[in-house]
């Protein structure tokens, strides 16, 4: 018998940019960073450093396969960039150099392999030419502007219906395409 989440063994990288933007923003407003409390943050980021260019089973935990998620890439970058902005903010031991060289190498890698030419749109996954409504959250984290042209073409493609190969089906949006190869679960949702 199994209790609790099938997803207790896989990685999910992206995990790491959504505790850092918390992070930092628990910094900023509620209580300034301790020492100790900054070493483990430290230890995590220099981790990133080591292992963001791993597949992951991505934020819809994905039990069929582990892919190079945009969402993942783009948390990854996320992750070091919080965690530059909080060591430059409260003047925190980093190796900002080597954190500045992996953020700006993630976001060129997704820049390059996340973009879809034939779709207009980030994907899924790099290579893939599935959609995925979390790389929405592009630039709500400031991973780029609103008003970029690759961020209009995303969002415009995740827009169509899904017969016409979007996400958007009356008002509500779809994960990803519903279709049961994808995430190597049964059923749609």
């Amino acid at each position: 018998m199994r209790i609790g989440n099938d997803a207790v063994s896989q990685f999910q990288g992206g995990i790491y940019g959504e505790l850092m933007d918390a992070f930092c923003l628990s910094n900023k407003y509620v209580s300034p960073t301790s020492y100790d409390v900054w070493v483990k943050i430290r230890e995590r980021l220099e981790c990133i450093c080591e292992n963001w260019q791993l597949p992951d089973a991505g934020i819809w935990e994905m039990r069929n396969r582990q892919e190079h998620f945009v969402y993942s890439k783009v948390m990854n970058w996320v992750a070091l960039d919080r965690g530059i902005r909080t060591a430059d903010k409260r003047g925190l031991p980093a190796d900002r150099t080597k954190w500045i060289r992996e953020r700006d190498r993630i976001y060129e890698e997704v820049m390059t392999k996340g973009w879809n030419e034939k779709r207009c749109a980030f994907t899924q996954f790099y290579g893939s030419e599935d959609l995925d409504a979390s790389v929405l959250i592009m630039p709500l984290v400031f991973f780029m502007a609103p008003t970029d042209p690759r961020m209009i073409g995303t969002i415009n493609a995740i827009l169509k219906n899904p017969r016409d190969g979007g996400l958007r089906n009356d008002s509500l949006v779809y994960r990803y395409p519903p279709e049961p190869r994808i995430d190597g679960l049964p059923g749609e949702d």
